[in-house]
């Protein structure tokens, strides 16, 4: 059988073009913050809403290197939150909430002014979250009351995965202090009546 010259070169071009397509590209991964625990008891608020700035209202994981450059805000590229970052939070707090006993007729408004891993040092990182929650009447925007909540885990690995971990740990730590404040709340008995002005 006679072999012409593009028979004898198909062999090395299969092999170029698989040498070409090199490895795979690493595999995007989407974390949550947990599905929080369902506790019976205690008290919580009519409705929900968690805000956030536009910079924490994606699905991006961000991170900070103080031992590099401590000014600028950079995003994980193969890790991401699997929802907007005030969602994951939203959904948290609703489950630990669910059970409770006493309902104040007020809404609550979580605003999300931090939520970041920061490396302290390519070996060392840690998270830290800042929020405010907020309890309104129904129809007026006049804070019946406010309390300032901050939270700071250590990661156990210097890695998205380590980050992670953390905000888990810090969520826990903020939805118990919410739990702990709402429960203070209620115990004055003019909030209620504060919480159903309508004007």
């Amino acid at each position: 059988m006679r072999m012409t010259l593009a028979h004898l070169l198909l062999p090395v071009l299969f092999l170029c073009g698989c040498a070409g397509l090199g490895a795979p590209p690493p595999r995007m991964s989407a974390f949550d913050l947990g599905t929080g625990v369902h506790q019976a008891g205690g008290t919580a608020a009519a409705t929900l809403d968690v805000q956030a700035p536009s910079w924490l209202s994606s699905a991006a994981m961000q991170y900070r290197r103080d031992d590099h450059v401590p000014a600028a805000r950079e995003s994980y590229a193969f890790s991401r939150w699997a929802g907007a970052l005030p969602e994951l939070l939203s959904h948290r707090i609703e489950a630990s909430l669910a059970g409770a006993s006493v309902r104040l007729p007020c809404r609550m408004r979580i605003d999300v002014d931090e939520a970041i891993q920061i490396y302290d040092s390519p070996a060392r990182s840690r998270v830290e979250w800042r929020i405010r929650a907020t309890l309104l009447p129904m129809h007026v925007a006049t804070p019946v009351a406010q309390r300032m909540l901050f939270t700071v885990r250590e990661a156990a690995t210097a890695d998205a995965a380590g980050g992670v971990g953390a905000h888990r740990e810090a969520v826990s730590e903020l939805v118990a202090q919410i739990r702990k404040w709402l429960d203070a709340v209620a115990q004055d008995p003019d909030v209620a009546r504060r919480c159903r002005r309508s004007a």
